[in-house]
């Protein structure tokens, strides 16, 4: 199943991004593992049917959505990466060169990305590989 979160910044700006999760439910537990790193708001979640969320932005080093830490994983049975958007990340997600995702630093969301989502094809993933931060020019 395809989740694709709608998130949103202070500058109303919108991004949205998309994942592989077995069901909505383990689509909205990824959902809310990201919300602890994030200082974004989601607007909407879309999975089979339309599940709203309504939370407020909260200021930060990366208040934007065009920032977002990349968190890369792995398969077991395939090659697949697959790549997990954090937009507006906490700055407390990086080492001190505030480029690089700190694993020590987000044990809880690898956990729930590991435990949640999949790749396109529905095979679980396995490994975090690593993460680092993204800038997204806006969109025109």
């Amino acid at each position: 199943m395809i989740c694709r979160p709608v998130y949103f910044d202070a500058q109303g700006h919108v991004l949205a991004p998309q994942f592989y999760c077995a069901d909505q439910s383990h689509g909205q537990a990824l959902l809310n593992a990201i919300s602890g790193y994030t200082h974004s708001g989601l607007s909407v979640a879309r999975f089979t049917v339309v599940a709203a969320e309504s939370t407020a932005t909260t200021p930060g080093t990366y208040s934007s959505i065009y920032d977002a830490a990349e968190l890369n994983f792995n398969t077991l049975t395939s090659s697949s990466r697959v790549r997990i958007y954090v937009p507006a990340p906490a700055s407390t997600m990086f080492k001190p060169d505030q480029e690089t995702v700190d694993p020590s630093a987000i044990g809880s969301l690898i956990s729930a990305v590991l435990a949640n989502a999949t790749d396109p094809g529905g095979v679980a993933l396995y490994q975090f590989t690593g993460g680092v931060r993204r800038h997204f020019p806006p969109a025109r």
